[in-house]
């Protein structure tokens, strides 16, 4: 009888020592399993951050193109628009060219300036009389450069922050003034952001 019994403890000793092994795998095969889940997680993360990490560049480089494209757009339609002189009648201060800029995003404000940095047209409805001849995007072209992109400026009108593109103007083959487009960094940026 204790021969029985033996045998009978040494094959539950042996059951539960079955057993536990069966418990530990299966603890160290989660623990695998929730280790390979969270390197999988982490190298998909990272991926993603790659991918808009290059993504985000061409996104901004597109909309900045785009950007250039319409105000070069623009300036010509501008151009044309004011026709063999640029200056306005002697009846109006400031002109609306609101048609010529009408299909720009954003907070688009469009100016034409006399060859002396007056402003003569314009589609900013708070325009002040304000000379520009210090500015590059117009003192670059009375300097004989076609047309200039600014750099970040900050608008004398409003105070807001702006990128400004200009485009010379000519008739009868010497400088007339300039045609200016200049858009609010926060209005154009924020759909881009």
């Amino acid at each position: 009888r204790g021969a029985k019994l033996l045998r009978g403890l040494d094959v539950h000793f042996t059951l539960a020592r079955a057993a536990a092994m069966i418990i530990v795998a299966m603890f160290v095969s989660l623990l695998l399993l929730l280790g390979l889940w969270l390197y999988t997680s982490y190298e998909d993360a990272i991926r993603r951050t790659e991918e808009r990490a290059i993504a985000a560049p061409k996104i901004v480089a597109t909309n900045a193109s785009l950007l250039d494209s319409l105000a070069r757009q623009a300036l010509q339609r501008i151009d044309e628009t004011l026709g063999d002189t640029i200056a306005p009648p002697e009846s109006a201060t400031v002109r609306n060219i609101s048609e010529a800029v009408a299909d720009l995003p954003g907070q688009v404000k469009a100016y034409v300036v006399d060859e002396k940095g007056s402003t003569l047209y314009s589609t900013d409805p708070m325009v002040k009389p304000i000379n520009i001849v210090d500015r590059p995007y117009f003192s670059d072209l009375a300097k004989g450069a076609k047309q200039h992109i600014s750099s970040l400026l900050i608008s004398r009108l409003n105070g807001e922050q702006i990128f400004a593109f200009s485009r010379r103007l000519e008739r009868n083959g010497r400088f007339a003034g300039a045609a200016v487009v200049s858009f609010e960094v926060g209005a154009v940026l924020a759909e881009v952001w």
